[in-house]
């Protein structure tokens, strides 16, 4: 059984707005265990942008990151989703039966349990 997360970093002056906003993905499989991988093995800030900009993944462990698009999705589909705001971005993440959200943000992972 697959316990479903979002993974988010926080970015800074948007083009049309000039304002924070969030960039995140899907992650299929296990939402649990997300924060962990995240906040032991991809920790700086390049990383967790790169992780993001790759669209939504099926799973991610200490050694490998599985992209839905290397599965053969189709981009228009895996690709990451831009919120304006914070409660956009929980709004997303409740849309996608996510338990999970973790977001690369000051430096650092924060994750935050979804009520579901």
């Amino acid at each position: 059984m697959a316990t479903r997360s979002r993974i988010a970093i926080k970015l800074n002056d948007h083009e049309e707005t000039g304002n924070d906003y969030y960039l995140s993905i899907y992650v299929h499989f296990d939402g649990m265990d997300v924060s962990h991988i995240l906040k032991n093995h991809y920790s700086d800030f390049d990383v967790a942008l790169k992780i993001v900009t790759g669209g939504d993944i099926s799973y991610i462990t200490e050694k490998e990151i599985k992209y839905y698009k290397d599965l053969g999705d189709s981009w228009e589909v895996v690709q990451p989703n831009e919120s304006q705001s914070l409660e956009a971005l929980f709004k997303l993440a409740n849309e996608s039966d996510a338990q999970f959200l973790n977001i690369y943000q000051d430096g650092e992972w924060q994750e935050i349990k979804l009520g579901c």
